[in-house]
C-alpha cells in the first residue's frame, strides 16, 4: 500500500509538470505572439513615421505646386512671446528680432506695439546697430523691461557680449545699441523686475562667440541694469555642456525658471530669494 502511494505520488508529481511545462508553453506563446505585435506595431509607426516625414511632405507640396525656396532668401522673425510687456500706459510691447539670410548673418531687433490688446500691433524702428571691426554688430532676441527713464532691452549678439539698447517713446524708437560688461557666448537670455525694483538676470557668462553655453547663472541689478552682481547658479557645470535658452518669471519673492537642459529637455527651478 506505501508503495503504491509513492507510486500514485510520483506520477501526480510527473502530471502537475506535465501541466506546467503545458501552461509555460501556453505563456511562451502567448509572449511570442505579444513581441510579433510589437514588432508589426513598430513597424507601422515607422511607417507613419516615413509617410509623414519631411521630404514626403516636401514632394506632396511639389505635387501641389508649391516651391521651397533657397535658405538664402528666407527671413526668420523671433518672437519672445514669454517677455511681451504691458507697460504703464496699458500698452502690449512684444520683444522680436529678424534673421535675413540674404545677407549672412544680418540680424536686427525691434519690437511690436500694441495699442489695442493684441488685436493689431505696430513694427517698432529696427534698433541701430554700431559697428565694431567696421562689422555690424548681429543681435537677436532681446529681454525688455520698463523704468522711470523709459522701455529697454538687452540682446543676444554674436561679439562676445551683451549690447544694450533704450526708448524713451514707449518702444517706437530706440537708441543705437551700446556694449556691456556682460558676457554673452551668443546665447539667448532672459531678465525680470521684481516688486522691489531688483533686475534678475539669467545667462551665460562666458565671453566667446558660439563659445559654451555653460554654467548658467543669476544676475541682480539695482541700479537699472548698470552693473550686475552673480548671486546663484542654476547649472555649475562649465565647459562642453548646454544649458541655454532660459525664460525668467518673479512671483514676490520666488523666481521660476526654465531652460533647454542639454538639447535633450527642459529643466525647470524655483529659487527663492531675498534681497534687503
Amino acid at each position: 500500500m506505501c508503495v503504491g502511494f509513492i507510486l500514485a505520488a510520483f506520477c501526480g508529481n510527473i502530471a502537475l509538470r506535465l501541466q506546467i511545462n503545458e501552461v509555460n508553453s501556453q505563456i511562451n506563446s502567448v509572449k511570442g505572439a505579444i513581441a510579433e505585435l510589437d514588432s508589426e506595431k513598430t513597424c507601422l509607426e515607422v511607417e507613419m513615421q516615413r509617410r509623414i516625414s519631411y521630404s514626403n511632405l516636401e514632394l506632396k507640396a511639389s505635387e501641389l505646386g508649391m516651391t521651397k525656396p533657397e535658405k538664402e532668401n528666407v527671413v526668420y522673425i523671433r518672437v519672445n512671446d514669454k517677455d511681451a510687456a504691458r507697460i504703464a500706459d496699458g500698452t502690449v510691447v512684444a520683444p522680436a528680432s529678424k534673421e535675413d539670410f540674404k545677407i549672412k548673418r544680418n540680424w536686427k531687433c525691434f519690437v511690436d506695439i500694441s495699442k489695442d490688446d493684441g488685436l493689431t500691433f505696430e513694427h517698432s524702428n529696427f534698433v541701430l546697430r554700431p559697428k565694431k571691426n567696421a562689422i555690424p554688430v548681429n543681435m537677436i532676441q532681446p529681454t525688455l523691461w520698463e523704468s522711470d527713464e523709459g522701455l529697454h532691452m538687452l540682446v543676444r549678439t554674436s561679439r562676445g557680449s551683451l549690447y544694450r539698447s533704450d526708448s524713451r517713446d514707449g518702444g517706437k524708437s530706440w537708441c543705437k545699441a551700446y556694449e556691456t560688461p556682460l558676457s554673452n557666448p551668443n546665447s539667448g537670455v532672459d531678465v525680470v523686475k521684481m516688486d522691489n525694483g531688483c533686475l534678475v538676470l539669467i545667462m551665460n557668462p562666458v565671453s566667446e562667440n558660439w563659445g559654451d553655453r555653460a554654467p548658467l547663472v543669476l544676475m541682480s541689478s539695482f541700479d537699472n541694469g548698470k552693473t550686475f552682481t552673480e548671486f546663484f547658479k542654476c547649472e555649475k557645470l562649465a565647459g562642453d555642456y548646454e544649458f541655454s535658452y532660459p525664460a525668467i518669471v518673479a512671483d514676490k519673492n520666488a523666481l521660476h525658471i526654465t531652460y533647454t537642459y542639454e538639447r535633450k529637455t527642459i529643466a525647470y527651478q524655483k529659487v527663492e530669494v531675498s534681497f534687503e
